[in-house]
């Protein structure tokens, strides 16, 4: 099984029949038998969807005839969970899914609720059964899928996995860090909560400036951990994986840069060699 995974699509217009770099890159894309690709834009055609208030950096939207001109390279796999998902908020998201879904392309990541979104999406080759399972750390409250329930039909939106981070400052910083929001009146309105008992009384060792929290600690550093939640359903998901498919495709989108983009890959890594391991155990054959 070979495999050929490039990075963004952010395209804006057609790709000309007679596009020059066509006889260059496919023969590299179609390499693979599975060909992937992220897909950082929305599908709607022109006028036809309200553009959010807030963008995930600039508001992306193409004609959805520029599938039929990414397909021509060979790429049979992609997924849009990226921080441009809600640029043209529920309707582009629901528009891009239903144009995806036409395509033919095996795609995960979003859906129309979070079960959906979640949910592994396999690919049929010669060669096996490819999994794919698409996960976004760099998002908004909105753009994340609301599970559905007896009541609620859920809600569209991505695969999230959340990160909960704090800063953690050695004790003089902290000191300085105090004086300054003292002086400044910045959480003024918030210690008039936490004298009247809104936040859980006053913690000293704590303070939050602009939704960030900075602890007091041994020593200054960030600290960031995936929500557990989160975390949980990826690894189930991961599960199922390893019992329907033959490979395993995770495609992480973060802009979160450095070591804790490099630990999390790590993780979801390792939990997918340790779910096949136990699923190759339990079926192994008593001889």
């Amino acid at each position: 099984m070979k495999f050929t995974a490039v990075g963004d699509i952010i395209i804006g217009r057609r790709i000309q029949e007679n596009y020059a770099g066509y006889q260059e890159l496919a023969p590299i894309i179609n390499y693979g038998d599975v060909k992937f690709f992220n897909l950082e834009t929305t599908l709607n055609k022109e006028g036809e969807c309200f553009a959010s208030q807030a963008s995930g950096g600039t508001w992306l939207r193409t004609n959805p005839e520029v599938l039929d001109d990414i397909k021509k390279f060979g790429f049979n796999m992609t997924s849009f969970n990226n921080n441009h998902v809600m640029d043209y908020s529920f309707e582009g998201l629901l528009k891009t899914l239903e144009y995806v879904e036409n395509s033919g392309l095996v795609h995960a990541g979003v859906g129309r609720n979070l079960a959906e979104a979640s949910a592994p999406r396999y690919l049929e080759t010669e060669k096996g059964r490819v999994a794919l399972i698409a996960v976004n750390t760099s998002l908004s409250g909105q753009m994340v899928a609301g599970a559905q329930t007896d009541r609620l039909k859920g809600r569209p939106g991505v695969n999230p996995l959340r990160v909960k981070q704090h800063v953690e400052l050695e004790k003089e910083e902290f000191a300085i860090l105090q004086r300054i929001i003292q002086k400044s009146g910045i959480n003024a309105q918030r210690e008039i909560e936490k004298r009247e008992g809104y936040h859980g009384g006053v913690n000293t060792n704590v303070e939050t400036v602009g939704g960030i929290s900075f602890v007091c600690g041994e020593e200054t550093k960030r600290v960031r951990r995936p929500n557990e939640r989160d975390l949980e359903r990826v690894k189930n998901a991961i599960y199922e994986a390893s019992l329907q498919g033959d490979y395993i495709m995770i495609s992480l989108h973060s802009h979160d840069m450095g070591e804790f983009r490099r630990r999390i890959r790590a993780v979801l890594y390792r939990q997918r060699r340790a779910r096949r391991r136990r699923t190759r155990t339990a079926f192994a054959s008593p001889d």
